[in-house]
């Protein structure tokens, strides 16, 4: 009998399997940056396949991707792309902004945060977004199925959080301080550490801290000091964040350490 995913979860747990310690070597090194060539292979191949008006999207770095794949694929096929979704994606550096691809796209883009957005408003961006409302809070809003909806649309609302203006505050400044090249390189180096801990959603990486912490500090120690020193600062000023103030589904760190402490010895140890 002919085996077939079933689910989008049987997609997810295959990858995670092939990017897991004892998974394909080739797809353990992929990065965000590597794979991005293979998205326009697939964009090429999705507009020969499909007739007529194209849409695309992603979350999280899958929209940062579907943003960049739509820009870049031919001329042809990006005249057919009536939009590109983008929820809660990281953005990009000046000089991408700044092409010629991007501004013929960039009419088209539908970007969606919600209102404590950490990830989608990495780098500088210069994209239009809109702002939803979330039912949960912090860092866990990341996670679309949070978001509110009214009939056949977001509910929407003015501002982002001060928490999420403050993190993104910081993580602008360090990233405006190195090169657009170090950038690319420390977001990826950001997310392959939050992708280490094998959750499916950052809800659960901060709902263990006490077994997500030393997981994504041992996958640091391969990261040059920068790119260490960015990852720690970047975590700590979320998870601060994020975990303030409190709720039940949080799991502190461990008994007789405060959090400012186990961040305070995780940056320390990154940092040696």
């Amino acid at each position: 009998m002919e085996n077939k995913m079933d689910t989008l979860e049987d997609l997810v747990r295959i990858i995670r399997i092939l990017r897991g310690e004892n998974g394909c070597p080739w797809d353990r090194v992929q990065t965000h940056a590597s794979i991005r060539m293979d998205m326009l292979e697939e964009a090429y191949e999705a507009a020969d396949a499909i007739d007529g008006p194209l849409l695309c999207g992603g979350h999280s770095k899958g929209g940062n991707l579907a943003v960049y794949g739509a820009a870049m694929c031919s001329d042809v096929a990006r005249e057919r792309i009536e939009r590109a979704y983008s929820h809660d994606g990281p953005g990009f550096v000046e000089e991408f902004l700044n092409g010629d691809a991007f501004a013929d796209l960039s009419g088209r883009i539908d970007k969606t945060l919600p209102r404590s957005s950490i990830f989608g408003m990495m780098f500088e961006t210069q994209e239009d977004y809109a702002i939803v409302e979330s039912t949960e809070f912090s860092l866990l809003q990341h996670d679309p199925f949070s978001w509110v909806v009214d009939g056949r649309d977001f509910v929407y609302c003015e501002r982002l959080s001060a928490g999420a203006r403050y993190v993104d505050g910081s993580i602008r400044e360090m990233l405006l301080a190195v090169s657009p090249s170090e950038r690319e390189r420390f977001v990826d180096a950001l997310f392959s550490v939050f992708e280490a801990t094998g959750a499916e959603r950052f809800a659960d990486i901060a709902g263990n801290l006490r077994e997500s912490l030393p997981v994504m500090l041992q996958a640091a120690q391969g990261f040059d000091k920068d790119t260490r020193r960015f990852v720690s600062q970047t975590i700590a000023a979320i998870l601060k964040c994020a975990l303030l103030p409190k709720r039940p589904q949080i799991d502190m760190p461990a008994a007789g350490k405060s959090l400012a402490e186990q961040l305070e010895a995780w940056q320390s140890e990154l940092l040696r």
